[in-house]
């Protein structure tokens, strides 16, 4: 199979094959028979998820953070809170999609993150 400027192995799988396809987009399947007779077929691939974590709504007191996440294709969300100085912070609690965080006084850039990968990102500041 090859597409989007690479080629992308093929791996047998039960009566058929598997590919790991990187990225949406156009891509040629050609086959070669026991006698060498070649057949491809254009496909289109449309249905990756590349759309990090969406956050949804976000309350502060006392340096309690609480955040909702919503990522409807890899579920899963996490965050973390990075600091000017460089400190990250992970969430101390979670229940389902909400997540809590403290954090100190300061400026902040939040990192949502989905099981595939895909990051979204956001500032907030504490005061």
């Amino acid at each position: 199979m090859e597409g989007e400027g690479q080629r992308i192995p093929l791996s047998p799988a039960g009566s058929g094959y598997t590919a790991d396809i990187p990225r949406n987009g156009h891509y040629l399947l050609t086959t070669v028979g026991n006698n060498g007779q070649r057949d491809s077929q254009k496909v289109t691939i449309d249905c990756i998820d590349t759309a990090g974590p969406q956050l949804l709504a976000i309350e502060t007191c006392s340096g309690r953070i609480w955040s909702t996440l919503q990522d409807d294709l890899a579920g899963g969300a996490s965050i973390t809170a990075t600091g000017e100085d460089g400190a990250t912070y992970d969430p101390v609690d979670r229940d389902g999609d909400h997540l809590t965080l403290s954090l100190p006084l300061g400026h902040y850039t939040l990192t949502a993150r989905d099981q595939l990968g895909n990051l979204s990102s956001g500032e907030l500041t504490v005061e």
